[in-house]
């Protein structure tokens, strides 16, 4: 019996086998109420929000959102001598005067060593010593202004005192006492460093960098004898007193790292108006005694220094650790852009691939990017191609190109 063929089956042989229907979503079908021609509604927002916008004066402290503006260095406080030998060291060095002096305060504090201590008045006293810390970022020629002292002018001065001290006698005198106790009876000299050990400069290691730790280590390596007083003049001692108070007023409104910095500022402008003292005896002429007092100059010059030098810097680094996360990743955005020299900023591209500190997530990197918008870097966001699907793009502006054309990252 002849079997015949069903409409499908008759269907299927004419035109193969039967595929599944492709179903368009309702928006896509013929006659949609939401399909309509012209670019989509985020598209004409973003053309909008452009022509819009006015026209962004460009902001470049961005670089440093979350940092005060570095305070001026008070060269005068050095005199007219010390202040054209640090300019003309900082030029050499190609680097800003803070960095040279940075080295040549510490420096100076310890080639007074244990020697000299200030006095303001009976009871309060205060070594030399200083800690100096040099901030930047990497390339701004920290390293630079350090060497100038470090390896030129602290080596002189190690070897006029190790010269004047009878140091270099005493090496000169241990060869032969050591070659006559190991071989009385031989005439044959060998070179002495195959039997003895030359004497050293004597040197020590501490871990704890407190004034007061530091001063009795010094005491007791240097010798037994108490160190040499300086005290305030009569005028010097008057005008520390109001400096102190004011001090503390300060301390009052002040919180955290902060105020522990202001408790040290009394005791700093002491030592400090020691050190120059006699950094401006050094830079005399001819061969005056050393300083047997500290004068109203030179502590008119510390407190110069501290107020309008330290005390502003130590705000600056102190808001920095204090400054909120949105100003960082702003900052790292900016940074990001500049050394990389970037045309077109991917929001996925820096999600998935740069993961910059603080810009790991789709929210923190259009924050950042408007935050930078609003600066004039960047255009408002708009749309690239990734293969037929859109990317979010921010582009940098041509003027910030200019900005940074020729200039080394």
């Amino acid at each position: 019996m002849r079997a015949s063929a069903s409409k499908p089956d008759a269907a299927a042989a004419e035109f193969g086998p039967s595929t599944p229907r492709r179903v368009l979503p309702p928006h896509r079908r013929k006659g949609s109420s939401r399909r309509r021609a012209g670019p989509s509604p985020d598209v004409q927002d973003l053309a909008a929000e452009r022509s819009s916008a006015p026209e962004t004066r460009l902001d470049l402290s961005v670089l440093c959102r979350s940092k005060r503006s570095p305070p001026v260095f008070p060269l005068e406080v050095f005199g007219d001598r010390w202040a054209q030998w640090i300019r003309e060291a900082a030029e050499a060095a190609a680097c800003p005067v803070d960095y040279v002096v940075a080295t040549l305060l510490p420096a100076a504090s310890a080639l007074i060593g244990h020697a000299r201590w200030a006095e303001a008045w009976p009871g309060w006293q205060e070594p030399p010593h200083l800690w100096c810390a040099a901030v930047g970022h990497s390339g701004q020629g920290k390293s630079p202004g350090a060497d100038l002292i470090l390896r030129h002018v602290v080596p002189s001065i190690e070897a006029r005192m190790v010269r004047d001290c009878g140091f270099k006698e005493d090496v000169q005198l241990a060869i032969p006492r050591a070659h006559a106790s190991a071989f009385p009876a031989n005439d044959v000299i060998l070179p002495a460093e195959a039997f003895a050990e030359l004497p050293t400069a004597p040197r020590f290691m501490e871990s704890d960098l407190t004034i007061e730790k530091v001063a009795e280590r010094m005491a007791n390596a240097a010798d037994t004898s108490a160190p040499i007083t300086v005290p305030l003049t009569e005028e010097a001692a008057i005008q520390l007193e109001p400096f102190a108070r004011q001090v503390q007023d300060w301390q009052s409104q002040s919180t955290g790292l902060m105020s522990s910095g202001l408790g040290k500022a009394r005791g700093l402008v002491l030592r400090l108006s020691l050190v120059l003292e006699y950094l401006r005896w050094a830079a005399e002429e001819g061969m005056a005694p050393a300083p047997t007092e500290i004068g109203r100059e030179a502590l008119s010059a510390a407190i110069a220094l501290v107020t309008s030098y330290f005390i502003p810097m130590a705000h600056r680094i102190y808001g920095d650790l204090a400054s909120s996360t949105d100003d960082r990743a702003v900052e790292t955005l900016a940074r990001w852009i500049r050394q990389t020299e970037a045309t077109e900023v991917y929001v996925r591209h820096l999600q998935r691939h740069e993961r910059l500190q603080g810009l790991t997530t789709a929210v923190e990197i259009h924050r950042a990017c408007r935050a930078l918008v609003r600066a004039g870097w960047p255009s408002p966001l708009g749309r690239g191609s990734n293969n037929g699907r859109a990317k979010q793009v921010y582009r940098p502006t041509p003027t910030l190109a200019a900005a940074f054309a020729g200039v080394p990252y």
